[in-house]
């Protein structure tokens, strides 16, 4: 059997966790506040660390100790380490002196080198002096190892102690004689709720309800429900009216953000006026103080949920709906979601009643059971509408991300299976456990919705402001992403905590950010990594605008070539990226010495495994130095001809006169044969074969070619065009035209030009251009004759014989 002190703190954790949430939201809220006005915490003596830390063993030795007494003692350690942290990282100021003076001087002698005297006993009392010097710091680390030891012993204890809670098995409600007992144990909790009343009643001397008492309590009542059905309907309705039909964009996103407000602070502001009768009647009963703690959350869930439902779903402003849902979809989400609210009041409700009353574990079963079947029951319906309610349009006519409708089916799948899981739990007695698969993701779901609302409400600011375009006009942008990283990262604590983990495991957590993970002799930390990236990031953005500078105002009045200017940009660009990564690393404070030894290791992977790119990237540097070629040059590399368009470190990227890119590795225009038509100059030599029939005027057909070539623009008059007479063919006389190019570019438009023209000239002429002739001469014409004659005339008699009938 259960034991009633043990029963009250099962029922806890969930409450707990709540607050916790709360209580986080709070801190993050309150945290630059927090960290201006925290105090360093000094270091305690010898002593009272010893006295602490030996009585966090003795209670894990023993064993025995409960979950508050526990905590209790992990925060003494916690601010313990804490503070020998401190002292360990900061060092001393004393040693950090000695220590100067033993680099003063110099190096120790090798083993088999002598040093004077006078030094060597200098430096061998520096060294003593070093030890003592360094002595508290050492004690320091040695209390920050034990200290952290002991946390994590304490930490897996009371993991321990919440899985065994929650495993713990409960009566099954499935006897109908514990119903009767629950029944019974709720009008016994009646009876002294009344009873301590009228004793509380008493004890003030009244013996009822004042007058006074009963005006103001009727005028809060009077109040909220003023606020919820008259005032919130009605502006609502008018700021809704307004957000549909302003002309103004700023007006309609004003007038929605205000209207969704409403269903917050309205609703918010009834439910405090109620509560507020609580701590004016002054009647609170011992017995209902952990239920009068509780209403104010359990008001919370009523009003979040109301305010969530019609933030996600909106089902009077299809415009304004973040979910992809119709009409229909959208009323039914935001009861399911006003549903869940109240029931999740319900449950705490019922934790805070646990905690007043001495219920037994079969009655406390028994109640669970109605809330989780009614939990179970919304999730599944909610599930349904997620599957099914979906349109395939948003409000605002565009297609829903398929990123959206994935999360929607995934959370659906987990809620039809908390659905079917939770109440089977309760059924066979597994009470907490089936607490602990509905709550926290019913939880989880308000607190992705409040994710979606801020996530659009940024965008919303953004684009009131005007800030980002790309955002306005819908195309693709970094800023959704941007903000949706941020989102994620801040809700990662709270979604840990919903499931289960302490505040803690949180602190514990932002304690190895904020003081780092020791990897070696190298402690890496948040701020460490913060001001590493933000250092590069200001580099890189001042050598973006210096390259900037560079090619827009600098070098355009230089006398430099377009490839130089490049070039020139180029290399500052991975200059600017070197001084960046070593200025970054200098002011995050990382020693790099101790990286020796991995650089060693990483020289030999480069030399085995990495050496292509090692040598496409030095051939690059090479490349940009000695400019060999150069954007913009005409080159034959590798089988391909074309221009080059980009110089990168890896590679050189080719554009053939096909429009084809051709990506060279660099080392290939290093060490193989390039043949670059335009390094020097864009002069090029031009030659057009012609074949004229035997017997043609050779004399006149060279004047034809010359005045050709000096009627074309693109040809150079120095050096002269000339005809060689470079054969006699097999059908022709085979000459050829020679001329230089202003640019070797124009080749082929060239060319084509003096073929036109040189056939037109030589038809003129009657210089024929003969064509490749054959003759073909037959031998025994006549023996072929006679055996074609034969081969007939054996054919014919064949077909006769064919014909004749049969006898």
């Amino acid at each position: 059997m259960i034991n009633v002190d043990e029963q009250r703190y099962r029922l806890q954790p969930n409450r707990r966790r709540m607050y916790g949430q709360c209580l986080l939201c709070l801190m993050l809220l309150l945290m630059p506040m927090l960290g201006l006005a925290q105090q360093q915490t000094a270091l305690p003596s010898a002593a009272e660390r010893e006295k602490t830390l030996s009585k966090a063993q003795q209670l894990l030795a023993g064993n025995s100790a409960d979950d508050e007494t526990l905590m209790s003692l992990r925060q003494q350690l916690v601010v313990l380490r804490d503070a020998a942290s401190e002292v360990a990282q900061s060092g001393n100021i004393e040693a950090r002196a000695v220590e100067a003076q033993l680099e003063s001087l110099g190096p120790p002698p090798a083993k088999d080198e002598a040093e004077p005297p006078e030094l060597a006993n200098r430096r061998s009392k520096l060294q003593s002096a070093l030890a003592r010097a360094n002595a508290p710091v050492r004690d320091a680390r040695e209390t920050v190892q034990r200290a952290e030891l002991l946390i994590r012993e304490i930490d897996a204890v009371i993991r321990s102690h919440e899985a065994r809670l929650l495993l713990t098995r409960y009566p099954s409600p499935l006897r109908p004689a514990r119903w009767v007992t629950a029944l019974d144990e709720l009008s016994e909790y009646a009876t002294q709720l009344q009873q301590d009343i009228e004793r509380k009643m008493k004890e003030s001397g009244r013996n009822g309800m004042r007058s006074d008492e009963l005006l103001q309590g009727g005028l809060l009542v009077m109040l909220a429900l003023l606020l919820v059905g008259v005032v919130q309907p009605r502006m609502t309705a008018r700021l809704e009216a307004t957000a549909a039909g302003a002309s103004l964009r700023w007006r309609r996103w004003l007038a929605a953000v205000a209207s969704n407000l409403t269903r917050l602070a309205l609703p918010g502001g009834a439910m405090a006026a109620l509560l507020l009768i609580i701590p004016m009647l002054d009647l609170t009963p011992v017995s209902a103080r952990a239920v009068a703690t509780g209403l104010p959350l359990a008001a919370l869930f009523v009003v979040m949920a109301h305010w969530l439902g019609h933030t996600l779903f909106a089902p009077t402003l299809s415009r304004k709906r973040m979910l992809p849902f119709n009409d229909q979809a959208a009323h039914q989400g935001v009861h399911l979601c006003q549903g869940l609210g109240l029931v999740l009041a319900a449950e705490v409700v019922l934790e805070s009643v646990a905690s007043d009353h001495p219920f037994s574990p079969a009655t406390l079963s028994v109640l669970s059971l109605p809330i989780i079947v009614a939990i179970s029951l919304l999730l599944w319906r909610l599930a349904f509408l997620f599957l099914h309610g979906r349109t395939s349009q948003s409000g605002q006519g565009e297609s829903e991300p398929e990123e959206s409708i994935g999360l929607l089916s995934l959370m659906a799948v987990l809620m039809r299976m908390a659905a079917l899981l939770a109440p089977l739990l309760v059924l066979l007695g597994f009470v907490n456990l089936a607490r602990q698969t509905v709550v926290p993701l019913i939880l989880t779901l308000a607190e992705l919705g409040i994710a979606l609302f801020i996530y659009h409400l940024i965008l919303l600011v953004i684009r009131a402001l005007g800030g980002n375009r790309r955002v306005e006009d819908g195309t693709p942008s970094l800023m959704p992403i941007l903000i949706a990283s941020l989102l994620v990262v801040a809700l990662l604590p709270l979604l840990a905590l919903t499931w289960g983990a302490r505040f803690t495991d949180i602190a514990e957590v932002w304690y190895l950010l904020t003081n780092g993970v020791q990897i070696g002799e190298i402690r890496l930390s948040l701020d460490m990594v913060i001001m590493l990236v933000a250092v590069f990031s200001m580099g890189m953005l001042l050598t973006r605008w210096l390259q900037r500078l560079l090619r827009v105002t600098v070098l355009p009045r230089t006398r430099l070539d377009s490839g130089a200017q490049t070039a020139m940009v180029t290399g500052v660009g991975y200059l600017g990226m070197l001084l960046a990564g070593l200025i970054a690393v200098s002011s995050a404070g990382l020693n790099l010495s101790s990286l020796a030894v991995v650089a060693g290791a990483l020289s030999v992977g480069i030399g085995f495994g990495l050496q292509t790119i090692v040598s496409n990237f030095v051939s690059g540097i090479i490349l940009l130095i000695e400019r060999p070629i150069k954007e913009g040059d005409w080159i034959e590399v590798s089988g391909y001809s074309g221009i080059v368009r980009k110089i990168a470190v890896r590679s050189t990227r080719i554009e053939t006169f096909d429009r084809h890119d051709v990506i060279v590795p660099n080392s290939d225009l290093i060490a193989g044969t390039v043949k670059n038509m335009t390094l020097g100059s864009k002069i090029g030599r031009l030659i057009v074969p012609v074949g004229v029939a035997y017997g043609s005027d050779l004399q006149r057909t060279r004047e034809i070619l010359l005045a050709a070539a000096h009627r074309h623009a693109t040809i150079k008059p120095h050096p002269a065009p000339m005809v060689l007479f470079m054969g006699l063919g097999d059908s022709a006389l085979n000459m050829e035209l020679r001329c230089f190019l202003k640019d070797v570019g124009d080749s082929v438009t060239t060319q084509s030009d003096l073929l036109f023209d040189i056939y037109a000239e030589l038809n003129k002429a009657n210089i024929e251009i003969p064509f490749p002739q054959r003759d073909l001469h037959l031998r025994d014409l006549d023996r072929l004759l006679a055996a074609l004659q034969g081969n007939a005339g054996r054919g014919d008699g064949k077909a006769d014989s064919a014909s004749l009938p049969s006898s």
